[in-house]
């Protein structure tokens, strides 16, 4: 397999996945992903407080496999709203910032804040 893309040094210690890991003592790509598979709730949890995930009402328990790993559910009891949290918080504060660029087949750009 060929490698398309590596990152360099700077573009990694810059990364949230980066600082997700120093947060949590985790030394390795392949520690995260160890970590993540031993302690699936643990991950969830973390990775929902690192995005700063609002609730509007919180959750009880990570994840419920009671009637099966097939019938699984997360974040059970907690109440969100995806629009709120992928867009309308962010424009309170960075409403006049540039959200979409689109650009047509013509070359026509469009930005929208």
């Amino acid at each position: 397999m060929s490698i398309v893309w590596k990152p360099t040094g700077e573009y990694v210690d810059n990364s949230n996945m980066k600082r997700f890991m120093q947060k949590h003592s985790i030394g390795t790509v392949n520690d995260l992903i160890r970590r993540s598979t031993d302690d699936i709730e643990w991950f969830w949890e973390a990775a929902a407080e690192d995005l700063n995930i609002e609730w509007f009402e919180p959750y009880e328990r990570i994840l419920d496999t009671s009637r099966g790993i097939e019938w699984a559910r997360w974040f059970v009891g907690g109440k969100l709203n995806i629009a709120y949290n992928c867009v309308d918080r962010h424009a309170k504060t960075k409403g006049d910032k540039t959200a979409v660029i689109w650009q047509g087949e013509d070359g026509q750009v469009r930005r929208v804040s």
